[in-house]
């Protein structure tokens, strides 16, 4: 035991002699160091978040005008569908007689289209080919176009 307590001494001699500064003072620069290493990083962070508030505001200047677009295409469709709904006169719509030569000289409309449509008939109302899934907006508008606002 006597041996331990002798190097024991030795040791800490021997560290306080080596060691360049005092514990206080090595606590003191180690805070120090990590306080300048958290500012740089609390720094970038800053940084990081201006630089997504600038990319949110171009992202939200880009879907502006995209969902006054989406808007105004979802008006169009919702005018065109009321339209569609007025009552023709005759029982049902242009859609229930024309014919699949008729069908296929409309832009959109191909063979299994036309197939489509005049295996689904009766329809009550020419929208009903929307409503149903056979022909898409953008088609049926184009054969609106074909056969006239009130012959479809």
């Amino acid at each position: 035991m006597r041996n331990f307590l002798i190097g024991l001494g030795l040791g800490v001699a021997a560290g306080t002699m080596i060691a360049p500064s005092s514990g206080d003072e090595t606590r003191q620069r180690l805070r120090r160091k990590t306080e300048d290493i958290l500012d740089g990083v609390r720094g970038r962070a800053n940084q990081l978040r201006q630089r997504a508030g600038m990319l949110g505001d171009v992202v939200q200047s880009i879907r502006s005008p995209q969902r006054g677009a989406e808007n105004e295409r979802s008006s169009r469709s919702e005018a065109a569908a009321s339209r569609a709904e007025e009552p023709e006169s005759g029982s049902g719509t242009r859609l229930n007689t024309i014919s699949r030569e008729a069908l296929l000289e409309v832009y959109g409309i191909g063979p299994v289209l036309a197939e489509k449509i005049i295996q689904n008939r009766p329809y009550g109302r020419a929208y009903e080919v929307v409503e149903r899934g056979i022909l898409p907006q953008s088609t049926f508008e184009n054969l609106r176009q074909a056969l006239g606002r009130k012959s479809a």
